[in-house]
């Protein structure tokens, strides 16, 4: 089975990416293919290198792994 993960939420107001990005690893961890991560709307911010703030999480470097 072929698995796309959407990601439409920015990291400061929810934590879905942070929830989409444990669901990717474990798809991969137990052998599923997943053949792309799609960010879009707020969620293009998780591609982002830096954060808003001093409280938003950064996941860019996570998302590259």
């Amino acid at each position: 089975m072929k698995i796309l993960v959407i990601v439409n939420e920015s990291p400061w107001g929810s934590s879905l990416g942070l929830t989409a990005l444990r669901l990717a690893r474990a798809l991969v961890a137990g052998g599923q293919r997943l053949v792309a991560v799609y960010f879009r709307e707020d969620g293009v911010y998780h591609a982002l290198s830096g954060a808003a703030d001093a409280g938003t999480p950064v996941l860019r470097d996570a998302w590259l792994d």
